[in-house]
């Protein structure tokens, strides 16, 4: 699986949709952790990918 940071969640999905909209297949839901979102898909070779925006000065400290 490869794991690619962006800059904020509509970048994630439109990253993901759009591999949808080409052939990918959705691998699951989003996953929403407050401060980390992330979504994923596997592309038309079978390569998985988790596509993730992390704020971290939101972050928990414990």
């Amino acid at each position: 699986m490869v794991a690619i940071g962006l800059n904020s969640r509509q970048e994630v999905d439109e990253i993901v949709n759009a591999a949808v909209a080409n052939g990918a297949t959705q691998h699951e839901e989003p996953q929403d952790h407050g401060w980390m979102y992330q979504n994923s898909f596997w592309d038309i070779n079978g390569h998985g990918w988790n596509v993730m925006f992390a704020d971290i000065s939101q972050m928990p400290t414990e």
